[in-house]
């Protein structure tokens, strides 16, 4: 794949990985709208097929329910590949966006090989209380990447931007309350820019 190439070019340290994404197969945000479990393994299948020669780890993003995350999780597993997993949550609990708790989520993963979890594509308030819920019933590392707001009264309030947006070094004071939540992988979501990035390296590099 020529982003990967490309990813695999431009870097100049061994200890950086190149990760692909595995994203929600059938739609983003609309829990009621997935697949079986048994329809998405064999979509994720083919993806991770795909990616196998190309990256270094798989990570399985904006989920919303606990069966995508199964699915990505056997389906990496077939061909070896690392993978994180990624929910998305309501925007007023860190509850995954389909109603399972984060606690049933690690629950049902605890005896695949998921290196990782994480959420992304939430506003910065509701990444600390996720982290410390999976925390709580979990010792793989954790992680997020979250929009630039602190918060979002609905998911078309998030979509238009018509929020109040942090600025780069806001979102890094917000990164810190992750890292002592026990976050070790951190990131940017949507309306993020490379200025966010920068000062996240600046900060944490």
């Amino acid at each position: 794949m020529p982003a990967c190439t490309q990813a695999r070019a431009a870097n100049r340290r061994p200890s950086v990985r190149v990760a692909g994404s595995r994203a929600a197969a059938d739609t983003t945000y609309q829990s009621d709208l997935v697949a079986p479990e048994q329809v998405l393994y064999e979509a994720y299948l083919r993806i991770a097929r795909v990616l196998a020669a190309d990256v270094d780890l798989v990570i399985a993003e904006t989920l919303t329910t606990v069966r995508e995350a199964v699915a990505a999780a056997r389906a990496a597993a077939e061909y070896g590949l690392p993978l994180w997993v990624s929910w998305n949550l309501c925007l007023d609990a860190p509850i995954i966006r389909g109603g399972e708790s984060l606690e049933q989520g690690i629950a049902a993963l605890q005896s695949l090989p998921v290196e990782g979890y994480m959420v992304n594509c939430v506003p910065t308030g509701l990444v600390r209380p996720a982290l410390e819920l999976m925390r709580r019933c979990t010792d793989r590392p954790l992680g997020a990447y979250a929009n630039s707001c602190e918060k979002a009264v609905d998911q078309a309030t998030l979509d238009a931007t018509a929020v109040q947006t942090l600025s780069p070094q806001q979102y890094v004071v917000a990164s810190e309350r992750w890292v002592e939540a026990g976050a070790t992988w951190i990131g940017g979501c949507c309306d993020t820019r490379p200025e966010y990035i920068a000062a996240l390296a600046a900060r944490w590099n």
